[in-house]
């Protein structure tokens, strides 16, 4: 549970998308307008709560070195939240409340909605 963290990751994932992903099907305006911008974005500046690797690193060396490990190791701002939300509120309001931050879904073709059934 180390949430963000700085690697090569899109970087790698580049040549891939490039290869594998149809940006004509029912996801190609969330690839172009959402996912590419990010992928393809060669900034330095860090996403909210994000650390480089070093901070995992020193988790993973705590997990090795402990005589009873802990089961999770949160290393950031936002796991260390969601960790104090999930003991602090309800399930159901945990629940909604990782729903609510999720990606959007794409809606059925001619359907503005995004109710399938129309």
């Amino acid at each position: 549970e180390p949430g963000p963290i700085k690697t090569a990751i899109r970087q790698n994932a580049a040549t891939h998308y490039k290869r594998w992903t149809r940006k004509d099907g029912a996801w190609g305006s969330f690839y172009r307008e959402e996912l590419e911008p990010r992928l393809y974005d060669t900034s330095e500046e860090k996403d909210f709560g994000e650390l480089t690797c070093a901070a995992t690193t020193k988790k993973v060396i705590h997990a090795l070195e402990a005589p009873v490990p802990r089961l999770h190791y949160p290393v950031t701002f936002p796991t260390w939240a969601m960790v104090f939300a999930r003991r602090l509120f309800p399930a159901r309001f945990n629940d909604r409340m990782i729903l609510g931050s999720e990606v959007r879904k794409p809606t059925a073709p001619g359907n503005a909605t995004g109710n399938a059934t129309g």
